[in-house]
Order: C-alpha cells, then structure tokens, then sequence
C-alpha cells in the first residue's frame, strides 16, 4: 500500500526490513550458522500442503502477524542438521516446533526493536496450523504485507509479516536498527 505520492511510507520500509533481517539472525541462531538468503516475493504466493505458524503482536500503534509456512521436509531437514540426528528418526512435530520456536524470536526480536524506539506490543504464543486451516485476519485499518523466502540449499520457507496500523503517528519516527549490535546480543538456541 502507498501514500498519495505512490511511495511507501518510510515507518513501512523499516518495518520490512526489521522482519526480513530479525528473521535471518534467528534462523542463523536456531540452526548454528546454516546460511539462509531472502528471496522477495512480490506477493503472497498463498502456498499449499504446507503448514503454517503464526504469532501475533499488538499494542496500541499497531497490530501484526508473523508467518511461517514450511513443508514437512524441509523442517525435518533443517531440524536433522540441528539434532545431528538422520531425517528418519524426526517426527513431523519435532520438526515443527523448530519452526514455532524460530516464529517466536523472530516476533520477540521484532517486538525488542520497536520497544527500543518506544512502540510497545505485545506477543501471543505461536499458533500451528495445518494445510487445511485459514489464516485467520484481524485487521480492520490499513494493512501492509511483505513477504519473503529464506532459503538454504534446497530447503526453503516462506514468511510474512502482516501489520495493521492503528495510530500511524506512533510509528512515523522508526529507524532501521544497529543489526550488528542487536546480533552481538543474541545467544544461542538449544532444542531438547
């Protein structure tokens, strides 16, 4: 969506690429090093027989969700890496939660970098769904969608950030963050 002038507005672009690059540190973290690329996506490719996760975050400026949508083999794959363990012996669920703990630090970073620029939200625990579930939509006011892919090799997935502005106001003074410090910050991730 743009301005009258037909551009994005600035808080917008900010926003993109907090998800874009928050998205990128953590499934860095998650997976010990892997090396992930985006690829844009111009649109919502809405894609099928996948799963999707979905977290939500709110406050008073604005509303989003964060959305991951990932086959059944590329998680096990990506989960075989960080389990050291052969694809045979992950379940679909293990290798699901992989993609909710990375779908909550994604939205925990995005929600640490707005509240370092005094736009506060709040998290709601991530949500799996399975192919046959819609997305539920819980936006009433203006609505912006980026969307991407973050890709490994053969392995792939899709996200998306969704935001609803409620007072644009509010947002109009974000600045894209210190990525190199707010990674220095990070720690390390272990799955059980």
């Amino acid at each position: 969506m743009t301005d009258s002038t037909g551009t994005l507005p600035e808080f917008r672009k900010v926003l993109m690429v907090i998800a874009q690059e928050v998205s990128v540190s953590r499934i860095k973290t998650i997976t010990r090093g892997m090396e992930f690329v985006i690829e844009e996506l111009p649109a919502d490719p809405a894609p099928t027989g996948v799963y999707t996760v979905i977290c939500l975050l709110t406050g008073k400026a604005l509303k989003m969700t964060f959305r991951v949508n990932f086959d059944p083999e590329t998680a096990k794959n990506i989960q075989a890496h960080v389990a050291e363990k052969p694809v045979a012996e992950l379940t679909q669920e293990v290798a699901a939660d992989l993609f909710k703990e990375f779908s909550n630090l994604v939205s925990g970073g995005i929600q640490k970098m707005l509240q370092d620029q005094s736009v506060r939200t709040g998290i709601g625990l991530p949500l799996v769904m399975t192919p046959v579930m819609p997305v539920p939509s819980i936006f009433k006011k203006t609505v912006y969608d980026h969307h991407w892919t973050l890709k490994s090799g053969e392995n792939k997935f899709y996200c998306a950030l969704s935001v609803g502005v409620m007072e644009q106001t509010a947002l109009e003074n974000l600045k894209i963050p210190d990525f190199a410090k707010a990674v220095e910050d990070e720690g390390s991730v272990d799955f059980l």
